[in-house]
């Protein structure tokens, strides 16, 4: 049928405003225009110079009121397909609120989140509209569709203020439905609800600021101050929030304080377990940020430095390494700060705790050049400095030992052959003696070593030049090689090249004269001193001719080598450990996979095998071969409990990194207090919905079919419907699983939509708008059908072209009263304009529409039987 025909030249539609994008000077401002349901001030803010906070002036321009702070208790939502929203965002009061929905999840959910959030004392809505109804993005709300979203709604009424509800949609409260819509608004929130009745925008295009309908309190505040009116650049004020920031989020992780002990002048590479993770999701360590370095030492990823501030992964953790500087020790020796991440949230900052053990150092000494004239003097009689001592551990010498004999004289202690060692007490007692005193320069030696009491030095030399000198000439040397392995700290000795000197003068120092360009060279006291420079080459870096210095020496005349020599420097790699770069999820639910991907990783790019023990037989341990496996399975309720679990990760030189954790399975939970609600209602149009006047049904039972046999049985939870035919179940706990909603129907009725269900999972505990529908049965029953459309000639024919109109109400006027009762049934009109009113019982009746602001019906109302 089409015999509602109406005459439609209402030009103006709420879809969008257009806004001048130039302000040229403050004497041309610009005035914002548009026919959207945005929200801006009618009227003129003032200061209120008596009290000091800003006011708006009533019609009269009288007085200055006062009013709530500026901003403060104002939450805005806008939707994001009006135009320029972003001007609008940028212009709210100081102190208000703003949330910019969210399409990709229920709007009516975001706004309610939005008000729990934050006190509110007025809630302003921004969007499109048209009469009896709100376009909130996804989300229509209209009389048929604003019971579903009751308990939303009551909710919101709970937490706002005095200021109510602020309709900014285009005509929502036009015309008859206009009216009854922000009646059931407000009927549902229980607070005060406004609406405009015409156009919202810029008045050169027919629209006002206007709220026509007023139903209960509703405060004269507005959201925004007269800088909307002042073109803004497309960036959102600090106070704006989007409905993502505002949503549930996870749970940060935990990170605590841990120490790691290590020796002095070792390098330690760290493992995922040496961070105190802990997440309360079981959500697994994915990134670490290293806050600050340590002072002492050097924190290095992969053998380079890290920088303050930088984040590494979880499968990093295997590459880093620490070492303290040489020679130093001490508990709580160093410590650095640190930040975990579990994929989206950040914890606290815990601290890392360096210890160093103390280990003994050898001593050192240094090789001595004695001269004396053998003819005259006869022997040579030795003191304790012509055996020094340098011991970073600060020990003396105890003793010394010779280790070998010199060639041409020979040594005596006390007169007597020499017995090792020789305590320090008795060295001005040893002698070296030559007999008979040869001609010429001649240069005798022995070797000696130190001991600092605990450990032996390396072996010295002391060069004896008996006999006269010559004339002086510069010493030689010759280009050398060493070789020494990965990770080690090599100590320079004058066994690395071949000294010479033509006057018998001895070596005396040695300088580098160009440093490596790998790993560093040290010098830990005297320069220039041979057995106090040593080499570090690069964490985990090897190689032949991997590095060479350049280097010049000198003899004890005070001649350098007038030649530069080069000293080549080969790293020969050593196996590194394999280690474990992913931590574990320590908790497990019964029914819920769990999954666990297992990471290592070897520097050495080793081929490396995972393997486990201790699984329970609900877990499924697999080794991908790639240095990744995967520990995987559900547990039942016969698997509650904690299992500690070991996984080892071994390379083929059998060197091994290990990882124990402790899972814990938990039994799933019914959820408690839980909460159902809904309405059990007369279906008069028979379309399943609980539309706005379709009556609730009193006093009929309402069960959870537990065992879903669609009988009522005596341990199911039952209410019986209020007055208003709503119910609702309190503190009932259900185990989880999916559910049916039924009713024992009063007789006469039919249901018109299958039981609803509810699925009852640990995170779920209130259910709303569970709504059952009934309809009176009748004998003898038909449908009217038809299509509302914009009779744009005024024929009163639905021609080509002319388009459909949506969201009208069309209803059988029973008593013909020319007005739509509780008891008369109606359809709103669909997108094409088409809508179907069934169930409707024999007899003769007219068809009527709800008139709506702008339309003029062009065809009489028409009588169907």
């Amino acid at each position: 049928m089409n015999f509602l025909n109406q005459n439609h030249n209402h030009e103006i539609f709420c879809k969008k405003f257009a806004i001048e994008e130039e302000v040229r000077s403050q004497e041309d401002r610009v005035r914002r225009t548009g026919s959207m349901g945005i929200l801006t001030s009618p009227t003129t803010f003032a200061p209120c110079r008596r009290l000091g906070i800003k006011s708006i002036r009533d019609k009269d321009n009288s007085h200055c009121v006062s009013i709530w702070p500026p901003g403060m208790g104002i939450l805005v939502i806008i939707d994001p397909t009006v135009e320029s929203y972003q001007m609008l965002a940028s212009g709210v009061l100081a102190g208000a609120k703003v949330v910019i929905l969210n399409s990709e999840e229920d709007e009516v959910r975001q706004i309610t989140r939005a008000i729990l959030d934050y006190p509110v004392n007025s809630l302003h809505i921004v969007c499109h509209g048209s009469p009896g109804s709100l376009q909130l993005g996804n989300t229509k709300l209209s009389i048929s569709t604003l019971t579903k979203y009751e308990a939303e709604l009551k909710r919101w009424g709970e937490t706002i203020g005095s200021g109510g509800i602020l309709l900014y949609g285009c005509e929502v409260g036009a015309g008859d439905i206009g009216k009854a819509f922000v009646g059931r608004f407000h009927e549902l929130s229980g607070v005060g609800v406004a609406g405009a009745v015409s156009p919202v925008g810029n008045a050169e295009l027919g629209g006002s600021w206007e709220l026509g309908v007023k139903v209960g309190e509703v405060g004269d505040n507005l959201a925004f101050g007269e800088e909307v009116l002042v073109s803004y650049p497309g960036v959102l004020p600090e106070n704006l929030l989007f409905a993502s920031q505002i949503e549930p989020v996870n749970t940060a992780p935990t990170a605590n304080n841990s120490n790691i002990r290590i020796d002095e002048d070792t390098t330690y590479n760290f493992s995922i377990t040496d961070f105190d993770y802990t997440d309360s999701d079981g959500d697994p360590l994915t990134e670490i940020e290293i806050v600050n370095l340590p002072e002492r030492g050097e924190l290095l990823l992969a053998g380079s430095p890290l920088t303050p501030g930088q984040t590494i992964s979880a499968t990093q953790v295997g590459t880093l390494s620490y070492r303290p500087e040489i020679h130093e020790n001490g508990d709580n020796y160093t410590t650095f700060p640190v930040i975990f991440n579990n994929g989206s949230e950040n914890s606290n900052q815990a601290t890392i705790t360096i210890n160093v053990n103390s280990v003994n150092d050898p001593p050192v000494s240094t090789d001595d050049n004695i001269r004396f004239e053998a003819n005259i003097t006869g022997q040579f009689q030795f003191q304790e400095s012509n055996f020094p001592i340098v011991d970073v551990d600060g020990d003396n010498l105890a003793s010394i030992t010779i280790a070998q004999e010199p060639t041409l004289g020979s040594l005596t202690l006390n007169d007597e052959p020499v017995t090792n060692p020789i305590p320090v007490s008795d060295i001005d007692q040893l002698v070296y003696s030559i007999e008979p005193t040869p001609a010429g320069n001649n240069i005798d030696e022995f070797t000696f070593t130190v001991n600092d009491g605990q450990a032996d030095s390396l072996e010295y030399t002391i060069n004896i030049n008996v006999g006269e000198r010559s004339t002086d000439t510069p010493p030689t040397a010759a280009d050398a090689e060493i070789t020494i392995e990965e990770d080690t700290t090599f100590q320079f000795n004058t066994s690395i090249f071949n000294f010479r000197d033509e006057d018998g003068d001895f070596f005396s120092n040695f300088n580098i004269t160009r440093t490596p360009e790998l790993g560093r060279q040290e010098t830990f006291t005297d320069e220039g001193v041979l057995e106090n420079i040593f080499y570090i080459p690069n964490h985990n870096e090897f190689g032949n001719n991997y590095t060479n210095l350049e280097f010049q020496i000198g003899d004890s005349g005070g001649l350098n080598s007038q030649e530069t020599y080069t000293l080549n420097i080969n790293v020969t790699p050593v196996n590194d450990n394999p280690v474990f770069t992913s931590g574990a999820p320590t908790t497990a639910t019964v029914g819920q996979l769990y999954t666990y991907q297992i990471t290592a990783n070897d520097i050495d790019e080793d081929r490396i095998d995972i393997n486990s023990s201790n699984i329970p037989g609900w877990l499924q341990f697999t080794d991908n071969g790639n240095g990744t496996a995967t520990l995987t399975g559900t547990p039942t309720d016969q698997d509650i409990g904690n299992s500690n679990i070991e996984l080892t990760v071994t390379d083929p030189s059998d060197t091994t990194d290990t990882q124990i954790f402790s899972l814990q399975v938990t039994g799933p939970q019914a959820p408690t207090n839980l909460q159902i609600s809904g309405t059990k209602f007369n279906d008069i149009n028979n379309n399943g919905v609980l539309d706005f006047i379709e009556p609730g049904l009193a006093g009929v039972t309402i069960y959870v079919d537990i065992n879903n046999n669609q009988v009522l049985d005596n341990d199911e939870p039952r209410v019986v419907t209020n007055s208003e035919g709503s119910y609702l179940f309190e503190n009932i706990s259900l185990d989880p699983g999916t559910y049916s909603i039924r009713d024992i129907p009063p007789v006469g009725l039919t249901q018109t939509v299958a039981a609803p269900t509810i699925t009852v999972n640990s995170g779920s505990t209130t259910f709303t708008n569970i709504d059952i529908a009934n309809i009176a049965t009748i004998a003898q029953s038909g449908s009217i059908s038809g299509t509302k459309f914009n009779d744009l000639n005024g024929d009163g024919f639905f021609d080509p072209g002319e388009p459909p109109l949506e969201g009208f109400t069309i209803y059988v006027d029973f008593d013909n009263s020319n007005t739509l009762d509780a008891d008369e049934p109606f359809a709103i009109t669909n997108t094409d304009g088409t809508y179907t009113i069934n169930n409707i019982p024999a007899g003769n009746y007219t068809v009527r529409e709800v008139q709506q602001t702008g339309f003029t019906q062009t065809t009489p109302d028409p009588i169907v039987t």
